[in-house]
Parts: structure tokens; sequence; C-alpha cells
């Protein structure tokens, strides 16, 4: 299977929403759970207390906008300098 870079990069780090060319953040599954971006943060890593309420509340906003982490991006902030 031949696939081209930008084909793989689309399909596999970035999950663009319909007709938009952003990328979908944790401020976006913020906004739609009606969190703080530190909520969506502590149920992403599964730190800190969060309700069960709050939790399903991300957990649906995710599903919902196919957010996941992009991997490059974490990998950047947590390079050292």
């Amino acid at each position: 299977m031949n696939v081209s870079i930008t084909t793989f990069f689309k399909s596999k780090l970035y999950v663009l929403n319909k007709g938009d060319s952003r990328v979908t953040s944790i401020k976006d599954v913020a906004k739609l759970a009606e969190v703080s971006t530190a909520t969506v943060s502590r149920v992403l890593t599964n730190t800190g207390n969060v309700s069960i309420k709050n939790r399903k509340k991300v957990l649906d906003a995710v599903e919902k906008l196919k957010y996941y982490p992009n991997s490059i991006g974490r990998q950047l902030r947590k390079m050292d300098t």
C-alpha cells in the first residue's frame, strides 16, 4: 500500500472538522463539554479529582469531536531546551 506522507498525517495525527481546516483541540472539547481545559486534561491523563458527571461530559465530547491528542504536539511540549 502506497500512502503519501500528507495522507498519513491527515488520517493519523489530525482530526479535521467537516468543512474546517482547523485541528480539533482540547479547547474545543472543553467548550463542548462546558468544563475547563484543565478538567479535560485531567480526564485524558486520568489524574486529579474529576466528578463522574464531568468525566462523562468530557468523554462524550471527545467521542463526538473524534478528538485524540496530537502526538507530535505532545512530544514538542515535553522537549527540554
